[in-house]
């Protein structure tokens, strides 16, 4: 049958009403693992999700919800600003920070350097004393002290290789933040729905292989 790829930022309550009456009842609902929040107590924006959720279930629709974890924004992190010591060059694989408080080796580091992509170069290792820290591949770019550092930490690391511990806390993350979407879906009223468990991996979806990051 019919279906659409639901993005609605206005009334919900027309959009839905009329793809209803032309005929759509399948609807394809993205609620990413960046939804999540670091603590992981519920969805950010439920309100608004239940809302359209609620909405397909009136006007006898089926939702298929989508699971993702696009490198951008993958799964719940902290997003934060640092200021480096001295200039640093293209190919260089440390820098050195003004302050290296909370950051987290193989969790922390530098966004958006040349695609959207947080924590695209990782912290590997901190030297408080002296600022400097090792960073898991070169920069694409020169990086100068006279601007901020965009940075982000991330709750789970990228996946690892199956049965290592890193591999096996992510994915325990990933199943908690899929039962939590499925959650919300039978909470708006959903005996059955359908889950995409990952977006294209055409694009978007270095998460997936914890090599992209080294």
């Amino acid at each position: 049958g019919l279906g659409v790829n639901y993005h609605s930022s206005g009334n919900d309550e027309v959009a839905i009403r009329l793809l209803a009456e032309t005929g759509i009842r399948a609807y394809r609902y993205e609620i990413g693992w960046s939804s999540i929040p670091w603590d992981e107590s519920q969805v950010s924006g439920r309100q608004k999700h239940l809302k359209a959720l609620r909405l397909m279930r009136q006007y006898d629709g089926r939702p298929t919800l989508l699971l993702n974890a696009h490198h951008g924004v993958p799964c719940p992190i902290r997003f934060f600003e640092r200021t480096l010591a001295v200039d640093a060059s293209k190919g260089a694989t440390s820098i050195r920070l003004t302050d290296t408080q909370d950051l987290v080796p193989g969790r922390s580091g530098i966004n958006g350097l040349d695609d959207y992509w947080a924590a695209q170069v990782l912290i590997t290792s901190v030297d408080p004393a002296t600022g400097q820290c090792r960073l898991s591949k070169a920069l694409p770019w020169d990086l100068k002290a006279d601007k901020p550092v965009r940075m982000a930490t991330l709750k789970y690391a990228p996946l690892c290789p199956v049965d290592t511990p890193a591999f096996e806390e992510t994915a325990a993350g990933w199943v908690r933040y899929a039962l939590m979407v499925c959650d919300l879906a039978a909470e708006a009223g959903h005996e059955e729905f359908d889950l995409e468990i990952w977006n294209e991996l055409s694009f978007g979806s270095n998460f997936v292989n914890i090599d992209h990051y080294y």
